[in-house]
Parts: structure tokens; C-alpha cells; sequence
């Protein structure tokens, strides 16, 4: 004996049970099985039992042997794109005169890599480095680390007759007449040229008299009037303009500059304003964008502290990850953490 399974407009057979309980199915159409999560398993399990895990993202079966829910297949994979900031570091102090704006922190962006669904992620998300004061170079911004990569933390604004600028993600600016830091994120294994952003700082001027702009993601600080800090680097087109300074990201902090020339600005993505010798116009880093942060004057010698970093990933389609911030920008699913 048979028993025969229409389709609903009453044409070709779907699908026949014989009496033995064996099915056989034909078409193009499909079949649905229980959806579940994992909490929503069967408390009495028998063997053969299947079902579709939406917290796992695959269908799985039941075993008697070891009495497990096992997965049919691998679980698929997807990737995703990851992008890390250090944090920025201080500009240095103007109780020599002249100090250096702070550099940004190291910027990493590297598309397409592949995750395993249900593994889990430590991110560590790097601060600025501290206001400085009392004659001393600025400090330098902590690392942000994360998917087994290092953004650095950007390099200390220098001071006059102190020291110049430190190395970091990007350098410090360079104090009076004193050379800016080196950046090295782009020369750490891997980084160069493909996935890791920093650039030098400026070196400290002397015709007219200032300390170095910061370098920051994108670009060298400037040595010359008005010892600007290095602009970022515009990642926007990502990840939008909700995080960094409108989607820019570790721009150089402001040097410093003699009285009568412009104000040494920030890098543009997040970099603190610079001061004139007698002004008291220095700024910090912004937050969460790794800028550098802006170097003191003689009148106002304090070195303002660096932007902390931040992490952000992103991947096409719906939600299927989970942590930090998150909302969708352009067709991708985007992730902040701050």
C-alpha cells in the first residue's frame, strides 16, 4: 500500500510513503524542519530527531553515540573587514617655549578575513596618552589589540631642550629646533603598505620658531609654519560618519608656533589643536578616534592629552555577530567598540 502527496493545485506528485515508512520526495521546492534555538532542544531526545539551531546557524541531528546534538556539516563561514586604532598620544609640554604636537595612534585596516561562527573575541581598546606638564615630553597612547593584530599607540609630543618627539603608530611632533618621532606602523611585519597607517612626526622649526605637528594616519606632521598635525585617514566610505571625526580617524596633534603666525590645527580625524607661543588654544585628541593631542606654549605649557582608539568590523547582510555597537550602514552590518 502507498500513499501519494500532491502539490496543492493537484498535478505532479511531491512526494510517496510507502508502507514500510520510507518517503521519497521529488520537485523543486523545499522542505521545512523544526527551528529552534538552543535553549529550545527536545528535553526527551530520540535518535534520528533533526532540526535547524538559529543561535548555531546550521541544522544538526541527534546521536545516541555520546548522546549529542552533532552538526550536518561545518558550520559556513563569512568574513568580515576589521579596522583598529591605538590610542593617540600627549602633546609636549611648552615649559621649554616650544613643544610638539602628539602623533596619532597606528591605524590597521584589513578587509575579507574569515570567522568561524561561535568563536569568541578579546578587544582591548588603547587609551590616549596623559596630559603632560612641568617641562617633560607628552606619553605615548596605549596599544589597541584585537583578531591577533596590534594597532600602536601613537608616539609622545617632544619638548624644547628636552627631547623630541617619540616613535609610535605615528611620531611625535619634535620640540624648538628637535626632530619629530618615527612612525612605525607601517614597518611592523605585514603592515607595510597593505593593511597598517602612520607617518612621522614633524620636526621642531626654526625660522619661525615652533614644535612639529604630530604625523597622523595619512600624512606627515608639518615642520613648517604653521606646524599643523598629519590628517587621518578618511574611512567614511566604510563605516560611515556615526564613529571618528565624521568617518576620519588618527589625525596628528598641533605643534606649536611663534606669536603673530596661525594657530597650528589638529590633523583631521580627531587631532587636537596646536597654541602660539603666548596663547592658550591647545586642545586634546578627540575620543575614540586615536588623534594626537595638541603641544603646549611658553604661556600655557601644558601638553594635552592623546584621543583613546577604538575597533570597528563590518560584514554584508544581517546581523549574525554580536558585541559593541551596531547598526547597518550600506548593505554591511557594522560593529563599534569604544
Amino acid at each position: 500500500r502507498r500513499v501519494l502527496f500532491r502539490s496543492l493545485n493537484g498535478s505532479t506528485p511531491n512526494a510517496t510513503l510507502d508502507a514500510n515508512g520510507n518517503m521519497s520526495m521529488g520537485g523543486t521546492s523545499y522542505l521545512t524542519i523544526p527551528v529552534g534555538t538552543t535553549a529550545q532542544r527536545p528535553s526527551s531526545n530520540t535518535t534520528g530527531m533533526i532540526r535547524y539551531n538559529t543561535d548555531l546557524g546550521y541544522p544538526e541531528y541527534y546521536s545516541p553515540l555520546g548522546s549529542l546534538w552533532l552538526p550536518f556539516y561545518t558550520a559556513p563561514t563569512y568574513t568580515i573587514d576589521i579596522m583598529l586604532v591605538g590610542g593617540g598620544g600627549s602633546g609636549g609640554t611648552g615649559a621649554q617655549n616650544y613643544g610638539g604636537g602628539g602623533g596619532a595612534g597606528g591605524l590597521i585596516y584589513i578587509p575579507t578575513q574569515t570567522m568561524q561562527p561561535g568563536n569568541s573575541y578579546s578587544i582591548v581598546i588603547g587609551s590616549g596618552g596623559s596630559q603632560s606638564s612641568g617641562g617633560t615630553i607628552g606619553y605615548n597612547g596605549a596599544n589597541t589589540t584585537g583578531f591577533g593584530l596590534t594597532a600602536l599607540g601613537g608616539g609622545a609630543g617632544g619638548t624644547q631642550g628636552v627631547a623630541g618627539g617619540n616613535k609610535g603608530g605615528s611620531g611625535g611632533g619634535g620640540g624648538y629646533a628637535l626632530s619629530g618621532g618615527t612612525g612605525i606602523q607601517p614597518v611592523q611585519s605585514g603592515n607595510s603598505g597593505t593593511y597598517g597607517y602612520g607617518n612621522n612626526g614633524g620636526d621642531g622649526n626654526t625660522s619661525p620658531n615652533g614644535g612639529g605637528g604630530g604625523g597622523g594616519a595619512g600624512a606627515v606632521g608639518y615642520t613648517a609654519n604653521p606646524c599643523n598635525g598629519g590628517a587621518g585617514k578618511d574611512m567614511s566610505s566604510y563605516f560611515g560618519t556615526s564613529y571618528g571625526a565624521s568617518g576620519w580617524f588618527a589625525g596628528g596633534g598641533g605643534g606649536s608656533n611663534q606669536n603673530g603666525y596661525p594657530t597650528p590645527q589638529g590633523g583631521q580625524g580627531g587631532g587636537g589643536t596646536g597654541t602660539l607661543y603666548n596663547s592658550n588654544t591647545q586642545t586634546p585628541g578627540t575620543g575614540n578616534t586615536g588623534g594626537g593631542g595638541g603641544a603646549g606654549g611658553s604661556s600655557s605649557p601644558v601638553g594635552m592629552a592623546g584621543g583613546s582608539g577604538i575597533a570597528m568590523i563590518r560584514y554584508f547582510g544581517a546581523q549574525r555577530a554580536s558585541g559593541g555597537t551596531i547598526y547597518s550602514y550600506g548593505g554591511y552590518t557594522v560593529h563599534g567598540f569604544t
